[in-house]
């Protein structure tokens, strides 16, 4: 960035480990110097309803606002009101994710209050500080590093709200403050721009999937699970001094991941089963939020609990990469639901024993390898569209770094017209 923009005419040295210069005219400071209030989200457990208020979480922030959906917990107007009672959080306070996810950030740009949990941390800036621009420090390296730091020396699944704000920053004067805000909003938006035309070139794909599965769905016979796959079962013999990498599953079809390394007489009492590419599995917890997942290469070697049931379509007369596409369509999903029995919430295990009895309609081979290539096409791309936008992510917080901590002078920029 040195070619395109230039520093500051003057620094001072100040002996941080996280900002070591900054510009002569400003001040390194601790967070909380400028927060006059901060609060969390309520702690308290609140009956779900389903005529309602939002009920929102870590997951409904994101850097550019809060974002609320359809698929909201729902709570009743009196809890509501008991939770928003404490008049957080309010329009320009400084949100900052303090459990799960945290670190992600955003303005609160809402006239009137909703209810969080927990997860939510809300800060009111004094009049020295401009909200905007603390939320692009907040998602800089300099303080991500420190609430990293905070987050490894803590045995919770998350940060203080004390830790929030222990943290080193810079106070800039106001009006400089908020030209820098002004900056990056302008320049971060040409980035967030290109990372969502690369979002919807995934879900193209996605969609185009769904639709072959669909047309080949149409008159194609129906055949018993049980009768075209098999379920799967390579017993892992642990021995305690070798490492293991256990799986896991996301919802919505979008994957799995691998789990740390895991010395065999630190598994646990649960049996386990070896992986190999091309296997499907589903997660028996989950299956019924679209946990379901087709592995490749990278995966072969892991291994699955008893609570990941593996099947594998019959050679010439089910595809796996089809079956995968099948359970990831609108009638996939549902049947995953309807053999997901439970009494209530979330914990809905799947019995795969109703499920290998159902029948799916299976077409022929023609039309499956036709969506078997399309898959596998698919997550070629896929896997090059999320490098790129992983390389934009990183243009990005780059950029926002070099700004908040001074090593960009933006004084004197204008917005184009």
């Amino acid at each position: 960035m040195a070619g395109k923009y230039q520093g500051y005419p003057e620094y001072k040295n100040i002996g941080s480990k996280w900002v070591p210069e900054i510009p002569v005219h400003w001040e390194p400071i601790l967070f909380k110097r400028i927060v006059n209030e901060i609060k969390d989200g309520t702690h308290g457990t609140h009956v779900r309803v389903n005529d309602g208020l939002p009920f929102l979480s870590a997951k409904n922030v994101l850097h550019k606002g809060i974002e609320i959906t359809e698929s909201e917990s729902m709570i009743s107007e009196k809890d509501h009101q008991e939770i928003t009672g404490n008049g957080f959080p309010r329009k320009g306070d400084l949100l900052i994710t303090c459990v799960g996810t945290i670190g992600r950030t955003c303005v609160y740009e809402f006239d009137v209050p909703y209810a969080f949990q927990r997860s939510v941390a809300f800060l009111r800036l004094s009049k020295l500080a401009d909200p905007k621009f603390y939320k692009y420090f907040v998602e800089s390296k300099t303080y991500q590093s420190q609430l990293e730091a905070q987050s490894k020396a803590s045995a919770q699944s998350g940060v203080y709200m004390g830790d929030l704000v222990s943290t080193s920053t810079v106070l800039a004067p106001i009006d400089e403050q908020q030209k820098i805000a002004n900056f990056l909003d302008h320049e971060t938006a040409k980035i967030d721009t290109l990372i969502e035309k690369q979002k919807r070139l995934i879900k193209l794909l996605k969609e185009k999937r769904l639709a072959l599965v669909d047309i080949a769905s149409k008159g194609a016979e129906l055949v018993r699970l049980e009768n075209c796959s098999d379920l799967i079962a390579r017993e892992v013999v642990c021995i305690d001094d070798e490492f293991y990498t256990p799986i896991g599953l996301y919802n919505k079809g979008r994957g799995l991941f691998h789990k740390d390394p895991t010395l065999g007489k630190e598994l646990g009492d649960s049996d386990f089963f070896y992986i190999e590419d091309n296997d499907l599995i589903f997660s028996g917890q989950f299956a019924w939020e679209g946990a379901v997942a087709l592995t490749d290469e990278k995966d072969r070697g892991c291994i699955a609990s008893h609570r990941y049931p593996v099947i594998k379509g019959n050679d010439g007369i089910l595809d796996t990469a089809y079956l995968w596409a099948f359970f990831t369509s609108q009638k996939g999903a549902f049947l995953m639901n309807e053999c997901s029995r439970g009494a209530a919430g979330r914990n809905r295990p799947l019995n795969i024993s109703y499920l290998m009895k159902e029948k799916i309609p299976v077409p022929s081979m023609i039309q499956q390898l036709a969506i078997s290539r399309l898959v596998w096409s698919e997550r070629k791309i896929e896997e090059r569209i999320k490098k790129v936008i992983s390389t934009l992510n990183e243009k990005r917080t780059s950029l926002i770094s070099a700004v908040v901590t001074g090593k960009i002078d933006v004084r004197n920029w204008q917005a184009p017209e």
